[in-house]
């Protein structure tokens, strides 16, 4: 449908709440995922920033990110020291 219509964000809503669920919908193209469970004032506010041209995603996976990012840091730090070059 984004080769199609690429103008047109596309919003995933889905019962899965895991993270690589919602990791693969963003990859893929998505402006949004919104799981089933959420409280309908949720629902009205991510529909409404991905209409706004914003991005929304639940926000535990933002705080999985910045902890991954966090960890990749401390990891490529540590090769730094045994190695010329990092990702």
């Amino acid at each position: 449908m984004r080769a199609q219509y690429p103008v047109i964000p596309v919003i995933v809503v889905s019962a899965s709440e895991d993270a690589n669920t919602v990791r693969r919908a963003r990859d893929f193209g998505a402006a949004g995922f919104i799981p089933k469970s959420s409280p309908m004032k949720t629902i009205t506010e991510a529909i409404a920033a991905v209409n706004a041209g914003d991005e929304w995603f639940p926000p535990s996976l933002n705080e999985s990110d910045d902890h991954s990012a966090q960890n990749c840091q401390s990891v490529c730090r540590r090769w730094r020291r045994s190695s010329s070059a990092c990702c």
